[in-house]
């Protein structure tokens, strides 16, 4: 089952590429008859048996066969993959065959355990759990309808007649859902209670914790030799999560090694009037602008038609002169605070006692942001190129920079310390984290093993239809491997180009909030 689960997944991988090209497609398209519908046929046909399970038959309608076709169905579709396609249908139909034979084998193991027996006090908690879904779900249209609290009876009555009048339009029918609300309710509990029997023994050591942490900085290490400019920006991107545990879920690349090379400083950050700093932004952005011009000039025949034109005004251009005239004014005009802190520093004054004196920054305002710094990198991907050149110039634990201009104001950075390479703290946060997760993959572990155990003592039989049903899948799958491996070579350079330019995700926006503090200290937008 393992294995046609995977390759019905890698299916999905190898046609994914095609999904935005069919998607308009498919959008316009009839709905295609459901996997169910050709799978069940007609309601009036016999069902199928496919196998025989300790004496149970599986047939083509049974539920759990049925329920997996519809979801993959649904999430295929997503992709724009074509359902009629036979390779997939025949993958799909197989793996659903063997999800049903395992679940089933589950509950026949639950049935014999004692564990899909219920007291009248539980059926009457199922129910009344369904009788609250809907009554939320009710209330939930009242709202979007507009009904208040301050509504009459007489609105609140009429809407929610409405709203029931639709339900039952839709196809609901309070005795059917009930029935299968309870039956859904009582599946779900026997399996919580199989679950705990079989995995009631498996436990997590802290050796079991740092054995994984170590593997992972292990991986890490080789990643950061392997490319270390990448690896910086893979750790910077992640390092703020370190705090953060309980998102470390949403998180797609981790790294929990430093790299060689940090270093922690902190600065005084000076701001200037405002006036004066964004003229030399602006002048600055339009240098840039100005410097970039020839990549979009005019081919020559557009130049033709230029010149023939009536011309038009132009702004003067920017000069390089005018940049720097514009980053003079804002250093004169913090000079004498600049020397008064150099004075003090010269008089034996603390550093850190300069920065909450005179500095401008957020990120530096408390004690333990002045005790540990900012962590750079010269392949630093956060900072503001000019801080991570000022930060990186200072040759000794100790030295001070001369003002270096960023986007905020001025900076004299300070080099507080070198960050030893190595392993990132193990937290207990990160403890729980990998305990809970180490858990969980290794529950799910011992419960797979436990339902392939089941089967292998179970009798089970195929028929000619089911053994045709596995046959058509292995075929299938050698001819989906075919298919993936040659265009692999041809597609390999575009993808290595597409993977440096990853779409924003959560994380980005957890990382900005997270680091919001040092926002000051020129990180980049």
């Amino acid at each position: 089952m393992k294995r046609l689960l995977s390759l019905m997944l890698a299916l999905a991988l190898l046609l994914s590429c095609t999904a935005v090209m069919a998607e308009n497609e498919a959008a316009t398209e009839a709905p295609a008859e459901t996997a169910a519908e050709t799978v069940a046929a007609e309601e009036t046909s016999a069902p199928v048996v496919l196998a025989v399970l300790n004496g149970q038959e599986i047939t083509d309608r049974n539920a759990y066969l049925l329920s997996f076709i519809e979801y993959y169905q649904s999430l295929y579709s997503m992709y724009g993959m074509d359902m009629s396609d036979p390779d997939t249908m025949a993958m799909l139909k197989a793996g659903a065959m063997e999800y049903a034979i395992s679940t089933e084998i589950m509950f026949q193991k639950a049935r014999e355990l004692g564990f899909y027996q219920f007291t009248d006090e539980e059926i009457a908690s199922f129910e009344q759990a369904a009788r609250d879904y809907v009554e939320e779900y009710i209330n939930s249209a009242l709202a979007q309808s507009g009904i208040t609290a301050e509504s009459s009876e007489e609105d609140k009555a009429n809407a929610r007649a409405a709203v029931l009048a639709d339900m039952q339009a839709q196809g609901y029918e309070e005795a059917s859902y009930m029935t299968q609300s309870v039956e859904s309710s009582k599946e779900q509990t026997t399996y919580d209670r199989l679950f705990e029997y079989v995995t009631k023994d498996v436990k997590i050591t802290d050796e079991d914790i740092t054995k994984y942490f170590n593997d992972l900085v292990k991986e890490d290490m080789e990643r950061a030799a392997a490319d270390p400019a990448a690896y910086v920006a893979a750790y910077e991107g992640f390092s703020p999560y370190l705090d953060y545990p309980e998102y470390l879920d949403y998180v797609t690349d981790t790294a929990y090694y430093i790299p060689e090379g940090y270093r922690a400083v902190t600065h005084i950050l000076l701001k200037p009037d405002a006036d004066l700093l964004n003229t030399w932004k602006g002048l600055a952005a339009q240098l840039e602008e100005q410097n970039q011009a020839p990549e979009n000039a005019d081919t020559p025949t557009d130049a033709a038609a230029d010149a023939a034109a009536e011309p038009e005004a132009t702004e003067e251009p920017v000069t390089q002169e005018m940049v720097d005239a514009a980053a003079q004014a804002i250093l004169d005009s913090l000079q004498p605070k600049v020397d008064e802190i150099n004075q003090k520093l010269a008089a034996g004054a603390a550093f850190s006692d300069l920065i909450a004196e005179y500095g401008e920054d957020p990120g530096m305002s408390t004690e333990a942001g002045r005790a540990e710094g900012y962590l750079v990198h010269a392949d630093s991907v956060i900072w503001d190129p000019v801080f991570t050149a000022g930060a990186m110039s200072l040759e000794k634990v100790g030295d001070v920079s001369e003002p270096v201009l960023g986007s905020n104001g001025i900076h004299l950075i300070y080099y507080l310390k070198d960050v030893p390479a190595g392993a990132v703290e193990l937290s207990e946060g990160l403890k729980e984290y990998f305990k809970a997760s180490l858990l969980t993959e290794q529950q799910e572990n011992t419960f797979s093993q436990a339902q392939e155990e089941w089967l292998k003592e179970a009798k089970l039989e195929y028929t000619a239809e089911g053994e045709s049903w596995k046959q058509a899948a292995e075929a299938a799958s050698r001819s989906v491997s075919e298919d993936a491996e040659a265009p692999a070579e041809e597609t390999e350079t575009a993808e290595t180009g597409n993977a440096e330019a990853p779409a924003e995700t959560a994380e980005t926006a957890e990382t900005a909030e997270t680091a919001e503090t040092a926002d000051t200290a020129e990180k980049t937008e």
